[in-house]
């Protein structure tokens, strides 16, 4: 763990907060903590659209961390982490809780649940420790595409598949999940594709409320 000078550190533990792009990143943290209320209390859409929510808000505070100038102290070094920290709540711990939420408690599902959790953490520390290729690529399926898929099947619950989503839910997000620790090397998100994204992201928002509207 890295040894830093009393002289060295930022003035509080919050002031690398006072940065535009890790108040974003803490918005989609607490966009995940919402979305895992959500599971827990059986909404699976609105735990899916909260989700989406947090993982719009981690690829614009990207962009805005490369492009902000004379940041807060400390906002450069702690902003990674806490990044990490919210794809994982997002991408791995919501989805994880969905799965719970709409299959129960029992032996595959803890099983599931706890593969999942597993491969969140790996993946991010993996992560944290090697970052990215020269070639700006990394290993694994990043975990903020995982939502994103999921996001896709969610709509599809109760009126097209019905009792069986649990199962299939909790098998896609497994296998997303190892595919997140797998070897194989993912190229990483450029700039120039966060307006298409955006839109992607939206209309899948759009398509999870509809549902709740619906429904």
């Amino acid at each position: 763990m890295k040894t830093t000078s009393k002289a060295d550190r930022p003035r509080s533990i919050l002031s690398p907060l006072q940065d535009a792009a890790n108040s974003l990143t803490l918005g989609g943290t607490a966009s995940s903590a919402l979305a895992i209320v959500a599971a827990v209390a059986g909404d699976i859409h609105l735990s899916m659209i909260l989700a989406l929510f947090a993982v719009t808000l981690d690829w614009i505070d990207g962009v805005v961390a490369r492009r902000s100038h004379n940041r807060a102290s400390g906002a450069g070094e702690v902003g990674p982490f806490l990044d990490c920290s919210t794809d994982f709540l997002s991408n791995s711990l919501a989805p994880a809780t969905i799965v719970l939420s709409l299959n129960g408690i029992g032996a595959w599902q803890a099983i599931a649940f706890t593969v999942i959790v597993l491969c969140g953490v790996i993946r991010m520390s993996y992560h944290n420790a090697f970052g990215f290729t020269a070639d700006g690529r990394v290993q694994g399926l990043p975990l903020a595409h995982n939502i994103p898929l999921l996001a896709v099947l969610t709509p599809l619950y109760p009126t097209i598949i019905g009792k069986e989503f649990g199962a299939v839910f909790a098998l896609v997000t497994v296998v997303l999940s190892i595919l997140n620790v797998s070897s194989f090397y993912f190229p990483r998100g450029r700039d120039d594709i966060v307006p298409h994204m955006m839109i992607a992201f939206l209309l899948l928002i759009g398509v999870n409320l509809l549902v709740v509207l619906l429904g």
